[in-house]
């Protein structure tokens, strides 16, 4: 007899990738989520490596928020503020 699982439970599962990428949302978590053919997920990768989805609901402030810190390039601070200094002295 398996346990009803609630919205607010932990739960992991391990998924198999398919020769496309595809994975398979375990059932359990698509019925708790409400999550159904054709809708779309955000996936969120840190750069520690770890992983996270959320159901797209309507787009959050949270998610321009990742969109313009994924976006940004590594700056190389040294060289930047070497060009700052050039800006200054031909100011003065």
């Amino acid at each position: 007899m398996s346990e009803k699982i609630k919205k607010s439970d932990f739960i992991k599962k391990t998924v198999k990738i398919g020769k496309r990428g595809q994975i398979t949302l375990p059932k359990s978590i698509r019925t708790i989520e409400g999550i159904t053919e054709n809708e779309k997920l955000n996936i969120i990768k840190l750069p520690s490596g770890a992983m996270f989805m959320k159901k797209v609901i309507k787009e959050t402030p949270e998610d321009n928020i990742i969109k313009i810190i994924s976006s940004v390039k590594k700056i190389d601070f040294e060289k930047a503020w070497k060009e700052v200094q050039k800006e200054r002295e031909i100011e003065r």
